[in-house]
């Protein structure tokens, strides 16, 4: 069965939300907050759409932040010591996901995509390890990607009017960095290292500038 709460949330203990399966879809009204910062879990999970109308942990942060299964439509912005996101992801506008002071890092499991080209922001901030285990961009282009703090886990293909990475990157597979013909350019803020040695390929399209800061 559907489930639809309109008026912001506060979370006082660790929550999870449930279709049990269906295809009813969660829908979140409002903000969510927790009580204190980095304690309140939630987790959500259907086969349906999840969709949010406010920002999550922008007052008070979560403690985990979990999408298991669904449709993910996703608010402005998210704030939780550890953020994971399973299923694929659309961004119908521009998202910011944040560790805050938490380590917990940020995991998508599969592919995430813009709804017009070139036209929804990602940017992400964490502490701890943002690992990306689908192609970003592949189907609609991205605006501009940015990853900031900890360490960064790539697997696939990013393509976004502008990328820039500032941490370390660990190639675990082939990866394509594209600006899809813009001219936003790719900046790579620290080191890139495989996983093993001469196994993973790098390859950089961009009409723009290509930076690299680090050892390759």
């Amino acid at each position: 069965s559907p489930i639809s709460i309109t008026p912001a949330i506060t979370l006082t203990g660790a929550t999870t939300l449930s279709n049990g399966g269906g295809s009813g879809g969660i829908t979140l009204g409002s903000t969510v907050d927790g009580t204190t910062a980095g304690t309140q879990d939630l987790t959500l999970s259907s086969a349906g759409t999840i969709s949010f109308s406010g920002d999550v942990g922008a007052t008070t942060s979560l403690g985990s932040f979990s999408i298991t299964s669904g449709i993910p439509s996703l608010p402005a912005a998210i704030t939780a010591s550890t953020i994971s996101i399973t299923p694929a992801v659309t961004l119908a506008n521009a998202l910011t996901l944040t560790n805050g002071a938490g380590t917990g890092g940020i995991t998508f499991g599969s592919t995430v995509n813009g709804t017009t080209a070139g036209a929804q922001n990602l940017t992400m901030t964490s502490g701890g390890t943002v690992s990306l285990g689908g192609i970003v961009g592949g189907t609609t282009l991205l605006g501009a990607f940015s990853i900031t703090g900890g360490t960064v886990s790539l697997s696939a293909a990013i393509s976004a009017s502008s990328i820039a990475i500032t941490p370390a990157v660990t190639l675990t597979s082939d990866v394509t960095l594209s600006n899809g013909g813009g001219s936003g350019g790719i900046t790579l803020g620290s080191t890139v290292d495989g996983t093993t040695a001469g196994a993973q390929n790098l390859t950089l399209s961009s009409a723009g500038t290509v930076s690299l800061s680090g050892n390759i």
